[in-house]
């Protein structure tokens, strides 16, 4: 499904097939022999029971629920469960990629686009997605660019 999406889209962002499993951001890093925080993670969170934001940020950062909350107008945050994360991305939770999500809104925390690339979820647990971060900007849905790290 996100190899169909690069090779849709035309894009430069590719998978990398990776020899042990990547299923966090410690491990991604070990796998790629580089730091936590060339690694950034996509959480999905939902809110008013259906709509989901999904959250990038690097892979050494924390989600900042009240930052959150306040870009959404002050509702109230869930991480969302697997079972949801399946149902709203198509990924099973610790491979969701920052894009190729579709209906649910994406906020990019601020740090991410000062990397000249990163690695991210690459649809499984098999795979990484290497990207910078001007193509994730690009492809992500309805993507803004924020503070939401602690």
């Amino acid at each position: 499904m996100l190899e169909d999406f690069l090779k849709a889209n035309g894009m430069k962002a590719r998978l990398i097939e990776c020899t042990v499993p990547v299923p966090n951001c410690k491990a991604a890093a070990t796998a790629m022999g580089v730091n936590v925080s060339d690694i950034v993670k996509s959480v999905l969170f939902v809110y008013d029971k259906k709509k989901a934001v999904l959250l990038v940020l690097l892979g050494d950062a924390r989600v900042s629920l009240p930052k959150v909350s306040a870009l959404l107008d002050g509702k109230a945050l869930q991480l969302a469960m697997p079972k949801e994360v399946l149902e709203m991305t198509g990924y099973d939770v610790g491979g969701v990629p920052p894009i190729s999500i579709y209906g649910v809104k994406t906020f990019i925390d601020e740090k991410v686009m000062k990397k000249a690339k990163v690695y991210a979820g690459g649809g499984d647990d098999a795979h990484l997605l290497e990207i910078t971060p001007a193509e994730l900007l690009e492809f992500a849905l309805e993507p803004v660019v924020t503070d939401v790290a602690e």
